[in-house]
């Protein structure tokens, strides 16, 4: 009931002939106008090719694992792991597959290229199946509970002994209230926010603030996530967090987050078979997910050159947004936020603060921030040696 007419007109334009970048490619012209607002299908063919897709269900893809052992030794095969994990690393970025820790470099021919890690830890592989993020009525639901202190006694004791230490050195998040702590810890500046909101959100926050903070030169190192919270640890302190979580700021980070990364192209692949550009089903066999991949790929590229305004293009950012970013929970806390919001400066974690500081396998940041504590080290060894040298006695 929400699609105007002038989608309607695109989707229509899709089905009749591809629309302006497609219209070329006769297999496209599913439907033609017999009459004014009379629509029939063009031909027989068509109409089986669309009975054996209908209903297609698009599953979460699982890539080879390879691991490159030379230049000339070839790789090994580990094992398989799901598309959607992979999405959401960088080149650079290590993770745990297979008993070991590897660094992972690109997808080549629906492959994972890795090579060995020497890091003892790396990220966890995430499978679909085992995600169960907050919702919005357990949110709800949580926030209501600590803003009433009344209703904490029907919390277990150590959680009700949590939550009063932290009231205590900080302060408890209200129902339409967000928190924001900033404290120094270890040497380095962490800035914890509190949104209630789901790992999702919080992943997406950390994302786009440290990708916006490496270019203000603030150099971020890594930052960690749960359900309620994210903390984002920096070289450098940030004078103006509450500027940077206004909703202009990382909007456009968000847009171009996405053109960087492989989720549209990955969006895109699940538009295309659901409404027929790509048929998986054909008489007598199926399209292998390389196939597939590769044809939806080529017509990515041509639609995004072309026609970026074509409605299956519109579908896929649509999709990118609400399933992979949770982009209407993060815009209601980003306004939540705009309008009541606690800035805590403290000179030590708050209770509240340490399951997230401690939290297992980072999201660390491969920018200045790193190249800095490289640099330092660097120069301690040199310290280090000179101090050994004045040391020993001259023979």
């Amino acid at each position: 009931q929400n699609i105007s007419h002038e989608e309607i007109g695109k989707l229509f334009a899709f089905h009749e002939h591809g629309g302006y970048a497609l219209q070329a490619y006769p297999r496209l012209h599913k439907i033609q106008q017999e009459t004014a607002g009379t629509f029939t299908i063009k031909n027989s063919t068509i109409g089986r090719k669309h009975r054996q897709n209908i209903g297609t269900i698009v599953e979460f893809a699982k890539l080879k694992v390879k691991k490159q052992q030379g230049k000339k030794r070839g790789r090994i095969h580990l094992g398989e792991i799901e598309e959607r994990f992979v999405q959401q690393l960088n080149p650079g970025d290590s993770f745990t597959f297979a008993g070991e820790t590897v660094i992972y470099e690109k997808i080549h021919d629906m492959e994972v290229i890795v090579r060995p890690s020497s890091k003892r830890q790396g990220k966890v592989p995430a499978f679909a199946g085992g995600q169960l993020p907050l919702s919005t009525y357990l949110e709800n639901e949580i926030l209501t509970i600590l803003d009433n202190p009344k209703r904490w006694k029907e919390l277990p004791h150590q959680i009700q002994d949590w939550l009063h230490l932290q009231k205590k050195f900080s302060c408890i998040p209200k129902a339409q209230q967000s928190l924001v702590e900033q404290f120094t810890y270890e040497g380095n500046h962490h800035h914890i926010i509190y949104t209630f909101s789901g790992r999702p959100v919080n992943n997406s926050i950390g994302m786009l603030l440290t990708m916006l903070w490496e270019q203000e030169g603030l150099q971020p190192l890594s930052f960690h996530c749960n359900d309620y919270g994210l903390g984002i640890k920096t070289l450098k302190p940030v004078p103006n967090i509450l500027d940077a979580l206004k909703a202009n700021h990382l909007g456009k980070s968000l847009e171009i987050w996405l053109q960087q990364s492989q989720l549209l192209k990955r969006c895109f692949r699940q538009v295309a078979t659901i409404t027929g550009l790509v048929e998986q089903q054909l008489p007598g066999k199926k399209k292998t997910l390389k196939q597939v991949t590769f044809s939806t790929d080529l017509i990515f590229q041509v639609l995004e050159k072309y026609d970026p305004e074509h409605i299956l293009l519109q579908a896929t950012k649509q999709d990118a947004y609400q399933d992979l970013v949770s982009y209407d929970r993060l815009q209601s806390f980003l306004e939540r936020f705009s309008t009541h919001c606690v800035l805590r400066e403290r000179d030590r974690p708050s209770p509240l603060s340490i399951p997230i500081i401690t939290a297992a396998n980072p999201e660390n940041i491969q920018g200045e921030g790193l190249e800095t504590l490289m640099d330092r080290a660097s120069e301690q060894a040199k310290e280090l040696m000179e101090s050994v040298r004045n040391q020993q006695p001259e023979n």
